[in-house]
């Protein structure tokens, strides 16, 4: 025995001094690049360039000389005066855009405003770079000037060491975890080494393009989350909530309303070194990792291991978790489709009786994907609200009301850190996501009419209609064919669910998630329409069919004998159907894929027009967005940094003004005179903070947002009953586990 424990204990050992010299040695270092600044201007008093469009045919472009630049991050910033949109700017290459990869190289210029920037990143040394302008105003665009100025975005030392060691961390406990199991569990090798080489095969489209990403609907609203969460970070702010990056600078409270947990290991891992192409699909492997093993753990332990590890692979394999990933890039409802299954295990648990572990898992399933897509959350309560009514007689018992409330609190409590600022700021402000109007209606119903979704839809109908078939199939064999001894022998073997109400359930939720749903009529239900159009697309209910027909699927294999050719084939057919279509839709477009291309930060991203404007403050103008302050009065500015949405200024007046600062005026910032108190924040122009002078006064002014002490404390209390919960679980299950007898000990 104590040679056996010698072994693990080495192989372990080994895992780690493999880990250390990978992280040390292998991840590249961020640097800081030497300063740059051009400016191009016209001679003396003269505009640099004068374009005006005379026919509709043609659009007048001017291009600068070439600009020699180093590899790096740069800003170009443009000022002009125009009298209509459609105008542009944008940087030119012949030797990136032979690529055809750049997608983020330009802007449009708002003749709202008089300047306008464009952020862009080089991973090479590039000699021709040109500025073009294109005007398409008949009353003629003006350019005074042009400046290129490079964007130094190095990571502090202490930041990306302290990233190196919690990615070595993870990967240590992560490798170290299978090898636990891996050596503990020898009855269970065979289905671990199925499962990781299934994560391997669903993870080639991402993994194989090395040097891009493939391009999805939301990709570039995601990897922008990422780097404000990095960005957050790298600035010392380690619970990133409003993000730093977006629109221009102003911010973006997206961290209070779009769970972010899962996305800072991506994050972390670009702090760490690796490149965000990089971090983006090891993350994406992960969360098919934790797909096919969570899946495996809860039908398992349900179902058996055969059938949970045939389950994991169906799972794994469902059609809409490949449109999700690759196809949409709805990372969000990608990762939350991880943890269903984990909810589908609580209300077995429930009804078995077993009250602790079905708190525990209604608590992991609830958490995940609340904190990975709150409007998945909306679908979720509701599989797990038809789930226990469908079964009246399993689920109105006291002792089962009682653990539900218990769940309920334990729910709530764990989840404080998200939902408390979430409260804080819709009701501090009025937010964009929070209303109810007609173009979310409009939205919602012309996803129905939409022919490449309904394409989409069609296909994904065809594994969870496969499970349909076979488990009519079933009933009918059940109801027609079997004596009422032998079915009431077989429902006592099988497991809580009703193959009936599977049925009827997956079924409901397929007409839900067709076109010939009455959603017009739904969506103008009151209360009820506005619930359902917060979920934005009709089809999202295809993810409750899903593991809905996962379910289906260990229901039917589990009164199949699979010693028997017959059962064989069964199985063999099952699997077969369930996993092919995800499959060829995947590989059969797969030389058909945009490429996208990211920068090390996100200043390349165009936050404005790869958002929806969710969470932005009601009435806010997306086109109007100049970086420079705006003073009115008698004040003067002597000094004035930006660092994200953190500002320091000095200012001197005499009778007295206001300054309008480029960020948004969210709830909790505050302005603070340095030897002084504090001075009022009040709404500016376009939501910009606005800040009052007093006459007579000076000083510097130091502009922050200050997390308030009760997130704070919902953040305490959220680890607090994380802590506790796991070290009950661990407690009990330590106590409650067999001890070894006293022959077992000295053999």
């Amino acid at each position: 025995m104590g040679q056996k424990h010698g072994k693990k204990i080495l192989w372990i050992v080994l895992i780690i001094q493999i880990l250390s010299v990978i992280g040390i040695v292998m991840l590249p270092a961020h640097r800081r690049n030497p300063d740059f600044y051009t400016e191009l201007k016209g001679e003396g008093s003269a505009p640099l360039f004068q374009l005006q469009k005379t026919s509709d045919e043609e659009n007048p472009e001017v291009y600068t000389e070439e600009i020699p630049l180093t590899a790096g991050e740069y800003i170009v910033t443009v000022h002009y005066s125009c009298s209509s949109s459609g105008n542009l700017i944008s940087i030119l290459s012949d030797t990136l855009d032979s690529e055809n990869v750049g997608r983020t190289r330009w802007t449009i210029l708002d003749p709202k405003t008089d300047s306008a920037s464009v952020a862009f990143s080089l991973e090479q040394d590039v000699p021709d770079n040109k500025i073009v302008v294109v005007c398409k105003d008949k009353e003629g665009l003006e350019i005074s000037s042009i400046s290129v100025k490079n964007l130094n975005t190095a990571v502090p030392f202490r930041v990306q060491t302290a990233a190196r060691i919690a990615t070595w961390l993870f990967f240590c406990v992560l490798i170290d975890f299978f090898l636990y199991l891996y050596l503990n569990y020898p009855e269970r090798r065979r289905s671990y080494t199925v499962l990781i080489l299934i994560t391997v095969v669903v993870s080639l489209r991402m993994i194989v393009p090395v040097h891009y990403l493939p391009f999805g609907d939301d990709l570039f609203f995601h990897i922008n989350r990422i780097f404000g969460i990095r960005d957050g970070i790298a600035r010392g702010v380690p619970w990133v909530k409003i993000q730093q990056n977006w629109y221009n600078g102003y911010g973006y409270a997206v961290g209070v309303y779009y769970g972010d947990t899962l996305l800072y290991l991506p994050a972390i891992f670009n702090l760490s070194g690796l490149h965000i192409h990089a971090s983006y699909k090891l993350f994406i492997f992960l969360m098919h990792l934790l797909t096919a093993f969570s899946a495996y753990f809860c039908f398992r332990r349900m179902y058996g291991d055969n059938i949970g590890c045939v389950s994991s692979i169906v799972y794994s394999f469902l059609f809409f978790r490949w449109v999700d990933v690759y196809h949409r890039s709805a990372i969000g409802e990608f990762c939350a489709i991880t943890f269903l299954p984990f909810l589908i295990y609580a209300v077995y648990l429930l009804w078995k009786d077993r009250y602790k572990e079905s708190a525990l898992m209604f608590v992991i399933g609830f958490s995940g994907v609340l904190h990975s897509h709150v409007l998945s959350c909306e679908l979720a309560i509701f599989l797990v609200f038809l789930l226990l009514i469908c079964s009246p007689k399993k689920t109105f018992q006291k002792k089962r009301i009682l653990s539900l409330l218990v769940s309920a609190f334990w729910v709530v409590l764990v989840n404080l850190s998200y939902i408390v600022p979430f409260i804080d700021i819709a009701m501090s402000r009025s937010i964009n996501a929070m209303k109810s109007t007609a173009n979310k209606k409009y939205g919602f119903l012309h996803q129905i009419s939409s022919a490449r979704l309904n394409l989409l839809i069609l296909i994904a109908f065809i594994p969870v209609l496969v499970s349909l078939l076979f488990a009519i199939v079933k009933v009918y064999k059940e109801k027609f064919l079997s004596s009422k001894e032998q079915t009431k022998q077989k429902e006592e073997k099988s497991s809580c669910f009703s193959i009936r109400v599977l049925l009827i359930l997956t079924t409901v939720f397929l007409f839900m998630s067709s076109p010939v749903f009455p959603w017009k009529i739904i969506v103008d239900a009151g209360p009820i329409g506005a619930l359902f159009v917060s979920l934005q697309f009709p089809w999202r209910f295809l993810t409750l069919a899903g593991i809905l027909a996962a379910v289906i699927v260990c229901e039917i294999l589990s009164g199949v004998d699979a010693t028997e050719k017959a059962g064989q084939l069964i199985w063999m057919c099952l699997i077969l159907f369930m996993v092919l279509p995800g499959f060829f839709y995947s590989f059969s477009g797969y030389e058909k894929v945009s490429a996208a291309s990211f920068s090390t930060t996100g200043s390349t991203l165009l936050s404005r027009w790869n958002s929806q404007h969710e969470y932005l403050i009601e009435g806010t103008d997306v086109n109007d967005l100049s970086p420079e302050y705006h003073t009115s009065g008698d004040v003067h500015i002597t000094s004035y940094e930006k660092d994200g949405t953190s500002v320091d200024f000095s200012y001197d007046t005499t009778s007295g003004g206001a300054i309008d600062l480029p960020v948004f005026n969210y709830p909790h910032y505050q302005a603070s005179v340095e030897n002084g108190g504090d001075l009022p924040i009040s709404d500016g122009e376009n939501h910009r903070i606005r800040i009052d002078l007093p006459s007579g006064t000076n000083g510097t002014v130091h502009v922050r947002f200050h997390t308030p002490i009760l997130w704070i404390l919902s953040l305490i209390v959220t680890l607090l009953a994380w802590g506790s919960l796991f070290g009950y679980w661990f407690y009990t299950r330590k106590i409650c586990s067999p001890k070894p007898k006293k022959n077992e000990i000295s053999s």
